[in-house]
């Protein structure tokens, strides 16, 4: 990938954010700005982002509520360990949240530089 590649990094964790992440993406495929966007989204966005990270099961992150988040607490805090992991080994440039801020706060602190 050639220097001038911005490395961009998005979760949407929620069928909501595919839907606003969606308009992002096609705005800037009308840029003149070289992108790769790697990230977690669902069914309607993968056809139009550059990789997916296979080692990270989206479906643990949709949870309500304040016992289902509880009751799925190891699991949820291993996939975001994981997604976090992939997004490092990326070295993405910008990270981008759509929706669920519990989940995506966290990787905006983590992934600070």
């Amino acid at each position: 990938m050639s220097e001038d590649t911005v490395k961009i990094g998005i979760v949407t964790a929620e069928e909501s954010g595919d839907l606003l992440a969606a308009e992002f993406i096609k705005a800037l495929s009308l840029s003149n700005k070289k992108v790769h966007i790697h990230g977690l989204v669902g069914e309607k966005l993968r056809h139009m982002i550059n990789e997916v990270p296979t080692e990270v099961d989206r479906t643990v992150f949709n949870v309500m509520g304040l016992i289902d988040p509880f009751l799925n607490l190891q699991k949820i805090l291993g996939e975001r360990k994981k997604l976090l992991n992939y997004f490092l080994k990326q070295n993405i440039d910008i990270f981008i949240g759509v929706d669920s801020p519990d989940l995506n706060l966290y990787f905006h602190k983590k992934l600070k530089k």
